[in-house]
C-alpha cells in the first residue's frame, strides 16, 4: 500500500514522501493518526496544495522539541524523593511516569514516552543519567538524583 506521509516517520521518511508501506501499519497507525494519506491523485493535489502549511508546522513542532530539550539541558540535575532501605535500595522503582511527572512539576512538560531508561528502572539511591527523546532527532539528557524519603 502507498501513502504520502504528512509528517517525519522515523525509520520511514519525511513529510511529504510517498512509501509503500504494510496494509497493517497504515491501516492501523499511519491513517488513523493523521501522520498519512492513501497516494491517490486527488490526495497528491491535496498535499501539493497544503505543503507549505505542513513544512511550516513541521518546522514549528521541531522548534519547539528543541526548546525543551534545551530547557531540560539546562536543568542541572532532578531530585526525586522515594522510601529506600538501609542498604540503598528503593521499596519500589523510579520508572518513566515519575520522573515525566517530576519534571512536569518543575515546569518542564514531558511525556513519559519522551524518557528512555537505558538500564531499566531505576532501583537505587544516587544519580542516574536519563535520556529523553523529545522529537525525531532531538534529545537530552538530565541526572537525576535519587534520595532516600525520611
Amino acid at each position: 500500500m502507498e501513502v504520502i506521509l504528512l509528517d517525519e516517520i522515523e525509520n520511514f521518511g519525511q513529510l511529504g514522501d510517498k512509501v509503500k508501506v504494510k496494509r497493517g501499519f497504515a491501516r492501523n497507525f499511519l491513517l488513523p493518526k493523521g501522520k498519512a494519506v492513501l497516494a491517490t491523485k486527488k490526495n497528491m493535489a491535496y498535499f501539493d496544495e497544503r505543503r507549505s502549511e505542513l513544512e511550516s508546522k513541521a518546522a514549528k513542532a521541531i522548534e519547539e522539541a528543541k526548546a525543551r530539550a534545551r530547557a531540560i539541558n539546562e536543568l542541572a540535575s532532578l531530585t526525586i524523593a522515594s522510601k529506600a532501605g538501609s542498604e540503598g535500595r528503593l521499596f519500589g522503582s523510579i520508572g518513566t511516569r515519575d520522573i515525566a511527572k517530576s519534571l512536569s512539576d518543575a515546569g518542564i512538560p514531558v511525556m513519559k514516552n519522551e524518557v528512555r531508561l537505558l538500564n531499566g528502572f531505576l532501583r537505587t539511591l544516587g544519580e542516574h543519567e536519563v535520556h529523553f527523546k523529545i522529537y525525531n532527532g532531538v534529545f537530552a539528557q538530565l541526572k537525576v538524583i535519587i534520595i532516600s524519603e525520611d
